[in-house]
């Protein structure tokens, strides 16, 4: 899984087009092949998924926090024929973060899996991969600024409490 664009330092909503390529290195074709994504929360929506490419299913988890998982089927399920030796078939979405992602780096990754693959892989090493978001640090307030409006506000109060107290004594 590659990112064509950047993946840190992001805006929220700012798209990150990803390629998702998988090849089948042999010995065997793969009649059956699924990939599903790492779980995600609402702080990374899935968006632009080109389904001329390829077969998305998307489905949200049971649990204490509802996440959601992606599906792509590369062989054998949704009209996807088998993934012959040596071929390689590739899909491109686009992932952004919201403002509820966190400040840390978020992980998303590809696995082989979910409906398996038919054969086994023998390398199971390469069967995942993964690509990090990590939104901009939020700006730091130019402190100077405040300083000075505050340094204003309290000659002006001292100002005033001398301007008072010089009244009383002439009275």
């Amino acid at each position: 899984m590659t990112a064509s664009t950047q993946t840190s330092q992001l805006a929220v909503g700012q798209p990150v087009d990803v390629t998702i390529t998988v090849t089948n290195y042999g010995p065997n074709p793969a009649p059956i092949l699924g990939l599903y994504s790492s779980p995600y929360t609402n702080a990374i929506q899935a968006k632009g998924i080109s389904s001329s490419e390829c077969v998305f299913v998307g489905a949200v988890l049971d649990g204490a926090v509802p996440a959601s998982v992606l599906y792509w089927y590369v062989a054998g399920i949704a009209n996807q024929s088998t993934l012959g030796v040596g071929e390689t078939r590739s899909c491109h979405i686009q992932l952004s973060l919201s403002a509820l992602a966190p400040a840390a780096p978020l992980p998303f990754s590809f696995i082989v899996g979910g409906t398996g693959a038919i054969p086994p892989d023998l390398n199971p090493a390469n069967d995942v991969s993964t690509i990090t978001l990590q939104l901009a640090a939020a700006p730091v307030p130019d402190v100077s600024k405040v300083v000075e409006l505050l340094l204003i506000g309290f000659l002006a109060v001292c100002g005033a409490a001398v301007a008072r107290k010089s009244e009383g004594a002439e009275a």
